[in-house]
């Protein structure tokens, strides 16, 4: 499933999630938090979510599922960044800045996420003066139910003052396997799991024949809750998001 979305990655159509967090620092010392305090405690917390130090490496031709290594050029500053809204800095800004982040694929040769720290939410209904907002993007493949937890627990504490991890950090930077290495690892896997690709083909096979015959016979069921209602949405799309 995960090497599904990035196969089905396209310019117009990335896979990644994305949401707009809202902060208030009231709580924090001097009710005031520092970009460099938010890159701190994110360091400090790295540990709590493999997701954040990890990237893909795909095999030659995609003969295999891609690999998750450790990324031995990981770098903090690269995937937390740092913006401020034009005036007059209200929800229609922070929308369009958001839009914006979201509108750009992310890098697959870096850990596949980004965190960007918004500030100058000046005008915003009902969020406190100095708060900041936090738009974040997370590939698909990288993210699902339990990394998400993982993640929201290394980006955040239930006190303002709860320390960091006790335990060491012990990650590691990782190499880059070369073509040939990736190339010797998938024939290895294709050689030692011939009972799961037959799994697979034998799950997969009664749906590519009803599909073969409906080619054949153009003759296709598609029930109702599979049709698209009609809608503004409902078109071809481009590469632009709108929040």
């Amino acid at each position: 499933m995960d090497a599904s979305f990035v196969a089905l990655e396209t310019r117009n159509s990335p896979m990644h999630i994305g949401s707009i967090l809202v902060y208030n620092p009231e709580t924090a010392p001097g009710s005031f938090v520092r970009f460099k305090d938010i890159l701190q405690f994110i360091g400090e917390r790295a540990q709590l979510s493999r997701t954040m130090r990890q990237r893909l490496v795909r095999v030659p031709f995609d003969l295999d599922y891609p690999y998750w290594v450790e990324d031995p050029d990981f770098d903090l500053e690269y995937h937390v960044r740092h913006v401020a809204l034009p005036q007059p800095g209200d929800w229609r800004q922070l929308c369009i800045q958001a839009a914006r982040i979201f509108a750009r694929p992310l890098d697959l040769e870096r850990p596949p996420w980004e965190f960007t720290v918004v500030e100058g939410l000046d005008n915003v209904p009902g969020i406190a003066k100095g708060s900041f907002a936090m738009v974040t993007k997370v590939h698909h493949a990288a993210i699902d139910g339990m990394s998400g937890i993982d993640l929201m627990e290394a980006l955040h504490t239930l006190r303002p003052n709860d320390p960091p991890p006790a335990t060491p950090d012990t990650w590691k930077p990782g190499r880059i396997p070369n073509p040939i290495e990736l190339l010797g690892k998938s024939y290895f896997n294709a050689v030692t799991n011939p009972l799961k690709q037959l799994d697979v083909a034998a799950k997969a096979a009664p749906g590519l024949a009803r599909a073969i015959k409906g080619l054949v016979v153009k003759d296709f069921t598609v029930s109702a809750d599979m049709i698209a209602p009609k809608s503004r949405f409902n078109r071809a799309i481009s590469p632009h998001r709108v929040v």
